[in-house]
């Protein structure tokens, strides 16, 4: 069998073409500050660091689908000279110039080419030199930029090299084995500095205490406070504050704050307060995150957070700014993409991916369903009705919502006179519709409306209702936002008080037939039910 090695080395090339071009979508051109976002919601960590010193408004292309935080970091490394330290969920971050690498080729993945290829740069640029050093990851030709003033920070910023970041970030580095247990009365002068730099297994405090740490349970009459982090729980009759991050969980009678991440469950008389919480949160009055959560607000009147996957559920208001799974709220739901609302009064969003259920709805974009008194949705199913019926041969229509559930809006005539010959009779209604395609711009359009009919004067106001079920076929029309066109049998249910003493007729007359009529006579004020099947068409803008 004779081997055709143009055709291996053609297959070859095209699978390296391919590789490369599959990396080359992962690449991501975006500013370090949006980075360190992203990369906050994937790792869920937390980044501190001074805008003064790290520069975060720069621009880089790096590989946001990197399986592993020091992946993504090595990256930021390279291209800007951001270096870091990670501690837990907590990653500081600073700047050294000497550090920024710039390749003198990098290829779709952001590799390097063959070293052979970058032999003469190395010759003709001193300051190239091989990295080969003890602890290096890779031997690589890289380029050292040294600090100029094109690429130095303002005049007075603080600029430090990696030994003095190192010194500096080496109390986070240093796990200091927790001392037994605390007793405080309230922080003194004497004791504060060092207990605010120990960490203790258990923790008492009669009135108020300050610790660097908690690896266990604290426990406080009026408030408890840690200066970095909390493994486990604090119970406080007052109120809880932690510096940092939060594993475990809180009780107050009235607040908690934390400055970190919160992790677990949280329960306070008043308020809870988070830079930021994946966690279960059940406050008397309202839960606050400041950055991206994940787990549960309850609140008894109300909830705020940014980009919550979970849900805010409170007595009064809840807010989102940026996306949560639901909301449930006894008067009203702000924000600016959900999957479900739920309110008393009002939900408002900019995107609705399911279900919005209130008395008012509001919305730039609905995927599901409005369903409510009043539905207004600015990319929505809006139109202007002109229709005509063998009962009402004139009405003129609003309807607002979606096509998978709109409201109806209605006025008509049929420009008869009314019974007592003083003027015209007339309906105003109100109703629901929704529409499901069964071929290519043709629906099936089912609608529900109750109107009252006005058939004497003004003055004389009696039960009139006129009931209809509309089984219609809509068309849409052949460019969009132009005339549709329905058409369809109407069912018709009339249940009237009216009686006409000069014709001895009982109930509503705007009919032109009934098949089925009945008037119960054992009270002052009869009532007569009168049934018929209509036919209804008309156009829609």
């Amino acid at each position: 069998m004779q081997i055709k090695w143009s055709h291996i080395i053609l297959s070859f090339l095209i699978g390296v073409v391919a590789s490369n071009a599959t990396f080359s979508q992962d690449l991501v051109t975006m500013k370090v500050e949006d980075v360190l976002v992203e990369a906050e919601i994937n790792y869920q960590v937390r980044f501190s660091y001074s805008k003064d010193i790290v520069p975060y408004d720069e621009v880089v292309s790096v590989e946001l689908s990197t399986k592993n935080l020091e992946g993504l970091l090595d990256q930021l490394e390279m291209q800007t000279g951001i270096i870091h330290r990670q501690r837990g969920s907590r990653v500081v971050l600073n700047y050294d110039p000497n550090l920024i690498v710039v390749r003198d080729e990098v290829n779709s993945r952001g590799d390097l080419q063959e070293v052979g290829q970058f032999e003469q740069s190395v010759e003709e640029s001193p300051e190239t030199i091989a990295m080969d050093e003890p602890g290096s990851r890779d031997k690589e030709l890289v380029h050292l930029v040294p600090l100029t003033k094109d690429n130095s920070k303002e005049p007075g910023s603080e600029v430090r090299s990696e030994q003095q970041y190192q010194e500096d970030l080496e109390r986070l580095d240093h796990e200091k084995r927790p001392d037994l247990m605390q007793f405080s009365v309230i922080p003194l002068p004497h004791s504060a500095d060092r207990k605010a730099n120990s960490e203790y297994h258990v923790s008492f405090n009669a009135l108020a205490g300050y610790n660097g740490g908690l690896e266990g349970v604290e426990l406080g009459l009026l408030l408890n406070g840690i200066r970095n982090d909390v493994f486990g729980v604090q119970v406080a009759g007052l109120g809880n504050y932690v510096g940092g991050n939060v594993q475990g969980g809180q009780l107050a009678g009235f607040v908690n704050y934390n400055q970190g991440i919160m992790r677990g469950v949280q329960m306070a008389g008043f308020a809870n307060l988070n830079d930021q919480a994946d966690a279960l949160q059940l406050a008397g009055f309202f839960n606050i995150n400041q950055r991206v959560s994940r787990g549960v607000q309850m609140a008894g009147f109300f909830n705020a957070g940014r980009n919550i996957a979970g849900a805010q559920l409170s007595g009064f208001f809840n807010l989102s700014v940026g996306e949560i799974g639901f909301q449930a709220s006894g008067f009203c739901n702000v924000a600016e993409k959900v999957d479900g609302q739920l309110a008393g009064l009002v939900n408002i969003a900019k995107e609705v991916d399911n279900l919005q259920l209130g008395l008012i709805n509001i919305a730039d974009t609905v995927q599901g369903a409005s369903i409510g008194l009043l539905n207004f949705v600015r990319r929505g199913y809006n139109a202007f009705e002109l229709s005509g019926s063998e009962a009402l041969y004139a009405n003129l229509a609003l309807k607002l919502g979606t096509r998978r559930f709109y409201n109806i809006f209605q006025v008509g005539s049929d420009f008869k006179r009314n019974i007592d010959d003083t003027g015209l009779n007339w309906a105003v209604g109100y109703g629901f519709g929704f529409m499901t395609a069964v071929a290519p711009k043709i629906n099936l359009n089912p609608e529900l409306i109750a109107m009252h009919v006005q058939e004497t004067h003004l003055s004389e106001l009696e039960m009139n209702l006129l009931s209809q079920v509309r089984v219609l076929m809509h068309f849409d029309g052949k460019k969009k936002g132009g005339l549709e066109y329905f058409a369809g049998p109407v069912f018709n249910v009339s249940v009237s008080r009216l009686f006409d003493p000069d014709k001895g007729i009982y109930g509503s007359q705007i009919m032109p037939y009934s098949f089925y009529e009945h008037t119960n006579i054992n009270n002052d004020n009869p009532v007569t039910t009168k049934l018929w099947v209509g036919f209804s068409a008309g156009i829609r803008i």
